[in-house]
């Protein structure tokens, strides 16, 4: 029995498969260009998420159409058998939203959807963004509010996946949207994206025998834009008598508490956070904002650094200007400031000293630690457009080009190695049920492995 993958097009989509290292292309089959397509080979079925109409739709191997289901809002799909896995939220009509993960069992007739219970209760805004089956292992990758888990459950049995372990994965910076994620046995990935202070940036992580970063920053003026309209203002920064800023509404500057608590009384059509303050605030269609000021957004180590850059440089025109304007006796300084704390450390207890210590030395083994995820980051030219893991080997698609990267040389060499095909705009890629990847543009597509 042949293998059968569905390739996306505008024009037309075609069912395909590979011999003599060939794409042999089978015939038409209407599946709208913006889709995710699994294949049953046991049942001969494909099984299609439909962006374009938001509905779960059933096709023939010959691309006859047999039927569709929009009772929920899936996003993700994979298979292991002749069971499909999918991932998603609740329509919005419902009462209960949030996370949703299904399975359909193609050996029944009905293809009724049996719901897979999640070790987490489910949240508004919340999905389960993408599946990966790696072996036995069914991997859901957790999305769009912090925090982000990946749930793994056993499918030894694909119609039973009991739940095994829970992994709370690290934040790549503010607003992040979890894109895509793929693997195997030894490496797993994860695409996102993040909005913050200094623009847009994408992010592909890779778990395994050693933690890789791939990022792209976009600081074109489009990206600043659409930061200034979502994200706080860098000379905003929380200082000790600014109070609020706004999340999602025009960027302003600060305010005093009694500037807030003026505006709270005669606008209440913003969204703000205060480090200081905690408000319940209506927002325009009046629902209501809850934020918790003792959980500030993190943000990812590039934005740190230059945070960190902008402060020394503010700390040194601080220091000639009181060089060159002297304070009066009376008034704190610098020197007051370094013998008091002296003094403070010195009326410490030995056990109070040693826990000071302590948490010193494990921060700074934190900081030494980012400091070398920084250094070992790889950076793109161009926007990250898809990628795939197949053994060690990562193949990954920008706008403008396509790289395969040994992820074992990692320690060594952080050159990517282009892949040049005879193709113009691709914008993703397909990987086969035998591990074979294909590259795809609007108009064609060409297998590169």
């Amino acid at each position: 029995m042949k293998n059968l993958f569905v390739i996306p097009q505008k024009t037309q989509s075609v069912i395909a498969t590979i011999e003599n290292n060939q794409i042999v292309n089978l015939g038409p089959i209407d599946i709208p260009y913006v889709s995710k397509t699994v294949y049953c080979q046991k049942h001969e079925i494909f099984v299609s998420i439909n962006f374009k109409e938001k509905a779960l739709k059933m096709y023939r191997e010959n691309g006859e159409y047999i039927g569709f289901n929009n009772q929920f809002n899936f996003s993700s799909i994979a298979i292991k058998g002749d069971v499909v896995y999918l991932g998603g939220t609740y329509k919005k009509k419902k009462n209960d939203l949030g996370e949703l993960c299904s399975l359909l069992d193609l050996s029944q007739v009905d293809f009724k959807f049996k719901q897979i219970n999640l070790p987490i209760v489910a949240v508004k805004n919340k999905a389960i963004d993408d599946i990966v089956i790696v072996g036995n292992k069914l991997i859901l990758l957790d999305n769009i509010v912090f925090p982000k888990y990946i749930f793994e459950f056993d499918i030894s049995n694909p119609r039973v996946p009991i739940h095994t372990n829970t992994i709370n994965l690290p934040d790549n910076g503010t607003y992040e949207h979890i894109v895509k994620g793929d693997g195997n046995e030894k490496w797993l990935g994860i695409k996102s994206s993040t909005v913050g202070s200094f623009g847009c940036a994408q992010h592909l992580t890779i778990f395994g025998e050693t933690s890789i970063k791939i990022e792209y920053l976009d600081e074109s003026e489009e990206s600043v834009q659409y930061r200034q309209s979502t994200e706080i203002k860098p000379e905003s920064c929380c200082d000790d008598n600014d109070l609020a800023h706004p999340l999602k509404d025009e960027a302003i500057d600060s305010y005093t508490v009694e500037e807030f608590l003026e505006l709270q009384s005669k606008n209440k059509t913003k969204s703000f956070y205060s480090p200081d303050f905690t408000a319940e605030i209506n927002n325009k269609e009046g629902k209501k904002n809850y934020f918790n000021p003792n959980e500030p957004e993190r943000e990812p180590l590039y934005m740190k650094r230059k945070w960190e850059e902008e402060y020394q440089e503010r700390e040194r025109l601080r220091i000639l200007d009181e060089l060159a304007n002297p304070k009066n006796e009376n008034e704190f300084n610098e020197s007051d400031y370094f013998f008091a704390s002296i003094e403070e450390w010195n009326n410490k207890s030995q056990e109070e000293k040693d826990e000071l210590i302590r948490i010193g030395k494990e921060e700074y083994d934190l900081y030494l630690e980012e400091e070398k995820e920084w250094n070992n980051r790889i950076i793109l030219k161009h926007s990250l457009r898809d990628f795939f893991i197949v053994e060690d080997n990562l193949y990954l698609l920008t706008t403008e080009e396509l790289f395969c990267y040994d992820l074992t040389k990692y320690t060594e060499d952080r050159e990517l190695v282009k892949i040049e095909t005879k193709l113009t705009k691709m914008e993703k890629l397909i990987k086969t049920a035998e591990n074979r990847i294909v590259v795809v543009s609007a108009k064609g597509y060409e297998l590169i492995k």
